[in-house]
Parts: C-alpha cells; structure tokens; sequence
C-alpha cells in the first residue's frame, strides 16, 4: 500500500512542559504553536508500531462515535531537544501522536463506568464492541481495580476513551476480555440482537474510511506493511458469524 507522507501544516510542539507519570509509556505535556497543550507520544517510548494502531484506534473511536480527546499528528523540532540531553533515548524529533489534555481529568472508577449518567448504556455497548473488534483487551476494571484507561472529567461531566497502542495485538488470547470493564462478568446488560444489528452497521460504515486513516500515516512509522493488511483483516472480522458469536 502506497502511504504519504504528513503534510506540514500540522501542529509544531514549540514547549515540552513536563512527563506525565501515569501510563506504562509516560508521554510528555507538550505546548504547540497553536496555543494548546496536548499529550505527545513519540519514538523511541512508544514503538511505531504502536503510533500506527494508536492513530487508527482513534480515528475507528471517533468514528463510531465514541467520546476520545480530540487527536492530531504534531511535530517536535529536532532544536527543541537538541539542548537538553535528559530528553535523550525519551523523546524523538519528527512526527507524534498528539490528543488534547483535559484538565482535571482522573481515572474512571468502577462504579463510575458503570454509572449510565456518566457512561451511557449505548456507549457502554459499544465500547466493549469496540475493544473487541481493535483487540484491545487493555481495559481492564473490576471492583478491586485494574486499568481502564478512560477519564472522567468532572467539571464538564464527560468520559474519555485514551491509550490504544496495544490494540490490534493477533497474540490476544480471547480470555483476556474477562477483566475488560464491559465483559459480562463485570456488567449487568445483555448485548442483544438489536445491539448487533446497530453494531454491524456503525462498523461496516468505519471500515469504509479505513484506508483515508491509513494514509494519513507518517512515512515513518510504517516499519512493515503487513500491519497495515492485518489491520484490516482484523476490522473485516466484523462481517462474520465468527466474530459476532464472541460479542456475548
């Protein structure tokens, strides 16, 4: 598959403020050039393997409708770091996964995640959906705890999905969703025939932008092009019998 490369009007990271903690990659607070503070995942931390999946998870999240921070490609000037050695082997120049810091924003508990005023029914549906068609069982939240990487933002009442580099993992054993915050274990609803035949046509219609998300891609972050194929193959599942039977 021919990809392109990022066009240059794209965000330009002009401050790197300071390292998050939270997160097995901890990415940096970064200002850009248009005023606005973002979370900036980059080489070498995060492998371009998982840039690629966590762009194409976020464009499918977007798509589907589900509620993520908004998210961009930026890029970090080489001069930005080239005068600060302790940045080294941490953050590289060129392109990086971006998606908007939200101010106040704090982990999900459990009892929030299953608050339908805070995550609606709909959604909830939809994001166990979703983490199983991208095969990202790195959502995990029981009553005793886990990792669910989504936020909630009090002050404006409103979840976010972040943290997708994981997903399209083909190694994944199926078991593993038995700790996802939505698997059947950890809810109280059923997915029904209704939410699989609303859920077959919110995917098939994702599927269709597939390729536009692809291309969008940085040149360098595509080590090997058969990612890209098993990408898709993985998103196709959602057009067989196979696929729906494990949605339970």
């Amino acid at each position: 598959m021919e990809m392109r490369s990022v066009s240059k009007n794209v965000p330009i990271v002009i401050e790197i403020v300071r390292r998050m903690k939270e997160g097995s990659t901890e990415p940096f607070l970064c200002r850009c050039d248009d005023g606005k503070l973002y979370i900036v995942k980059s080489k070498p931390r995060m492998p371009p393997q998982e840039l690629v999946v966590e762009f194409v998870a976020a464009n499918l999240a977007s798509g589907i409708g589900l509620s993520i921070p908004d998210f961009c490609i930026v890029d970090i000037p080489a001069e930005l770091i080239e005068y600060s050695p302790e940045l080294y082997g941490e953050i590289s120049d060129g392109y990086a996964f971006a998606s908007r810091f939200i101010e106040g924003a704090a982990e999900l508990s459990f009892r929030q995640a299953h608050n339908q005023n805070v995550v609606p029914l709909r959604d909830q549906k939809m994001i166990y959906l979703f983490d199983r068609w991208i095969l990202n069982a790195d959502r995990t939240l029981t009553a005793k705890g886990g990792n669910v990487n989504m936020l909630y933002d009090v002050a404006n009442d409103k979840y976010y999905l972040i943290d997708h580099n994981l997903s399209f993992d083909h190694s994944e054993p199926a078991d593993d969703f038995q700790l996802h915050v939505y698997s059947p274990l950890n809810r109280a609803w059923l997915f029904d025939m209704v939410d699989r035949e609303n859920g077959e046509q919110v995917l098939q219609n994702a599927i269709a932008n597939f390729s536009e998300f692809t291309q969008a891609i940085p040149d360098d972050w595509i080590g090997d092009v058969k990612l890209i194929a098993f990408m898709q193959s993985t998103l196709e599942r959602a057009a067989t019998e196979e696929f729906w039977s494990t949605i339970l």
